[in-house]
């Protein structure tokens, strides 16, 4: 990683952390901090999950490059080897 790329990602990362401090609503800043950690992995698709205590599972709250019927579909449990390559 050179020079240039590493300034980039510590803006980036600043940036992550203005956010979190001056967004008050949580879907905007999911939102941004989707947004920040798709530049900063350079990533084609991401999802943020969150625990839903009434189903036990991982939820896709916020996500990008998904079709909707996989975000809505989406039900991880903690724990569990779910993840592969091309999945959420």
């Amino acid at each position: 990683m050179d020079t240039t790329e590493r300034v980039q990602r510590l803006r980036l990362l600043g940036e992550a952390g203005r956010a979190m401090n001056s967004i008050l609503d949580p879907d905007e800043l999911l939102a941004r901090i989707l947004e920040l950690v798709e530049q900063f992995f350079r990533l084609d698709n991401c999802a943020i999950l969150l625990f839903d205590p009434a189903t036990a599972t991982l939820r896709i709250r916020k996500s990008r490059g998904y079709p909707d019927e996989v975000v809505r579909a989406f039900a991880g449990r903690p724990g569990a080897p779910w993840a592969s390559a091309g999945d959420p």
